[in-house]
């Protein structure tokens, strides 16, 4: 995650952390060695946090559900469900207008929670990708470091653009 983001420095620990908890789970490690680390990071994260960006309610559905914890799962799904935008797409950070980062995100969390391609929430986001996407097949995708949102920078292309497609490849199957 990158230093001076515009949310919390907690906050961008804390997505870092579910990310690397949803990876262990996959891992080759020994289960009690997995498990050891789940409960530590689990109980570092806590239930203080409410995050303002799309990644972190996204990481933490799944990360929920994963655990099992399905009310805390399905109410992080019910908060990433209300940060869509009308346009159908997602910011990267919850108010914010919609890009390719936050809805390439969200729709990766919401195909990973069995979220149909039918759904008109999916549909909507998808919708959007299509209408977004550059000439040259990217999207244009404005910084997420502090004072940056204005402009489009073009690590946040890259990782916009990955996103976009990687959540969108999630519905193309």
């Amino acid at each position: 995650q990158r230093p001076r983001q515009r949310r919390p420095a907690r906050e961008t620990r804390e997505v870092t952390t579910m990310w690397v908890m949803l990876a262990l789970q996959d891992s080759n490690l020994s289960p009690d060695t997995i498990a050891l680390a789940l409960d530590r990071g689990y109980s570092w994260l806590g239930d203080e946090t409410a995050g303002i960006s799309t990644e972190w309610w996204a990481v933490r559905t799944m990360l929920e559900q994963r655990l099992g914890h399905l009310k805390k799962a399905a109410h992080a799904l019910a908060k990433l469900r209300e940060c869509q935008n009308g346009d159908g797409g997602w910011g990267w950070l919850r108010d914010g207008e919609s890009d390719a980062l936050g809805t390439g995100i969200a729709l990766y969390a919401l195909a990973r929670e069995g979220i149909s391609k039918d759904n008109p929430s999916v549909q909507m986001a998808l919708q959007f990708l299509h209408e977004t996407q550059e000439d040259d097949g990217s999207w244009a995708v404005p910084g997420t470091k502090e004072g940056d949102e204005e402009e489009i920078k073009s690590t946040a292309v890259f990782w916009g653009t990955c996103w976009a497609v990687i959540g969108a490849f999630e519905y193309a199957k």
